[in-house]
């Protein structure tokens, strides 16, 4: 009940997303309102996609939330594929993309890959990740580092720009 009722909360304070402009940073000061526990899940035909929970989420006018130490489950074949956390977070309600900044790391149990950056993007129409910043991806015996990324939720298809390679 607290979960549809946060969800309604967000879809109702987050109607006017598709004109919202597409910057990184919403203004702090502008928080509609602030709710607490806060999960959002999206679905597809019944299907699991993601479920995004935080301990805090600001809504913001512009159809944005603001999210403290946000943790996702991305969802593939009805288990967790990944999981994915930053410092802070911001979902935007029309596209159901999210950003992650601040020691965003990612883990996939089923490639034993950990992935760190200092931002990284959700494209919900892609289901990809994606960032321009440095990034480095941790497996039994590898370490992959570079600048730029692209890769599945499952962190099974990566593409690194700017690669440098460790094998130990």
């Amino acid at each position: 009940m607290a979960q549809a009722l946060t969800t309604f909360l967000l879809a109702c304070a987050l109607t006017s997303s598709c004109a919202c402009s597409r910057k990184d940073a919403p203004a702090r000061e502008d928080a509609s309102q602030t709710l607490e526990d806060f999960s959002m899940t999206q679905t597809d035909s019944g299907r699991r996609l993601w479920t995004l929970s935080a301990p805090k989420a600001r809504l913001l006018s512009e159809g944005a939330a603001l999210l403290a130490h946000p943790h996702i489950e991305m969802y593939r074949n009805g288990r967790v594929a990944s999981t994915a956390e930053g410092a802070e977070g911001i979902v935007r309600e029309g596209s159901q993309d999210f950003l992650l900044r601040g020691n965003v790391r990612i883990y996939s149990p089923q490639e034993r890959a950990t992935l760190k950056t200092d931002r990284l993007q959700y494209v919900a129409r892609s289901g990809r990740f994606k960032t321009d910043s440095a990034v480095s991806i941790e497996q039994p015996g590898a370490l992959l580092r570079g600048r730029g990324l692209d890769a599945d939720s499952t962190l099974s298809e990566i593409r690194i720009r700017h690669m440098e390679t460790k094998l130990r």
